[in-house]
């Protein structure tokens, strides 16, 4: 573990109990004895930690910051007549389910998963592979009761069926969108202790869970709109490869508008079908996937990073980045370097 600088180790507090190479299987069932435990692993296959809170009954908030040292398959589980929702910040791994569900965890996305009997799968990860997940996961009931009152028809269509019983298991991902982003980011760089901890704990996953719903019934009104022709989407490609082309100075939305020969309102709502998001919010999203690449380069200072990306101020990249990812452009540069 030498060297290993976790991003969830501000949320380490002196009443946390900790385990070493506790199996993943293993570390769900030690809620019966421990309200929140943290699992060191330090082994041939990975290095890092799993941060386990009971949030309180058919609520729980887990966190990984994972390292793999070679090739692995690792068994997991998800439990019976749990939702889980897998939320992956950074790096990938993939889930292996059998029957044609495998499915790719990668960075920005949402794993959304339900099954009515303890299930048993595999997780994936290559050799050097280092990922983050903050993972969420709520009893059926629970999430009916306090989420939508006990009808089916105020939740997400994609999760009727479950609440029905018309389906015993659901397996789907979502985008992660800049609001939920910012919220784990939130959660991630917290510092509280004692019951303020709890307290925000509950309230940001509730945040979270909210955030999640709101977006699937997104997906669902995107999906349901009215179908967008070759010729639309063809200029919103143009629309959007003239957006990212240079980010030191990308065209405005007016600008993009008179290029395509669509309307200022049109444009932006044909963007946000088309791409599942806002315009802004995906040339922030561009801007800071390309800070990572570009920080990786040691002869450009933080200055120029940002200039390179259209922020005039060296304090403006700096608060871009830190709201976006939950920690400075100089301390992803550290972590990142020591990779």
């Amino acid at each position: 573990m030498e060297g290993f600088e976790s991003v969830i180790s501000g949320l380490f507090c002196d009443d946390i109990v900790e385990f070493v190479n506790l199996p993943h299987v293993d570390s769900f069932p030690k809620l019966s004895s421990y309200k929140r435990f943290r699992v060191r692993y330090d082994n041939e296959d990975e290095a890092g930690y799993e941060l386990i809170y009971h949030i309180r009954d058919g609520l729980v908030l887990r966190f990984f910051d994972l390292q793999m040292r070679r090739d692995n398959q690792m068994p997991f589980k998800y439990e019976a007549g749990y939702f889980s929702f897998y939320f992956t910040l950074s790096g990938q791994h993939m889930t292996l389910k059998g029957e044609g569900e495998d499915f790719l965890n990668t960075e920005n996305l949402c794993a959304i998963n339900y099954h009515s009997e303890q299930t048993t799968c595999q997780d994936f990860s290559k050799a050097n592979v280092r990922y983050c997940v903050v993972n969420i996961v709520i009893k059926k009931s629970l999430l009916e009761a306090e989420f939508f009152d006990h009808i089916e028809e105020n939740a997400p269509e994609i999760l009727q069926p479950i609440f029905s019983e018309a389906e015993t298991s659901l397996s789907h991902t979502l985008a992660v969108d800049v609001d939920i982003r910012q919220a784990l980011q939130m959660l991630l760089k917290s510092n509280h202790s004692g019951i303020i901890r709890d307290r925000f704990m509950e309230a940001k996953v509730t945040e979270l869970i909210c955030l999640l719903m709101t977006a699937l019934k997104q997906e669902e009104q995107t999906s349901d709109s009215r179908e967008v022709g070759v010729r639309e989407t063809a200029l919103l490609e143009q629309v959007r490869s003239s957006l990212v082309e240079d980010l030191s100075s990308p065209p405005s939305i007016d600008e993009l508008a008179r290029r395509v020969g669509i309307g200022k309102a049109n444009l932006l709502e044909l963007f946000k079908q088309i791409y599942g998001m806002t315009l802004r919010n995906y040339l922030l999203q561009e801007r800071m996937e390309s800070a990572k690449t570009l920080l990786l380069d040691r002869s450009l200072n933080i200055n120029e990073v940002g200039w390179q990306l259209g922020y005039e101020y060296a304090c403006n990249f700096t608060t871009a980045f830190k709201d976006y990812y939950g920690l400075t452009p100089n301390a992803y540069r550290k972590i990142a370097s020591a990779k």
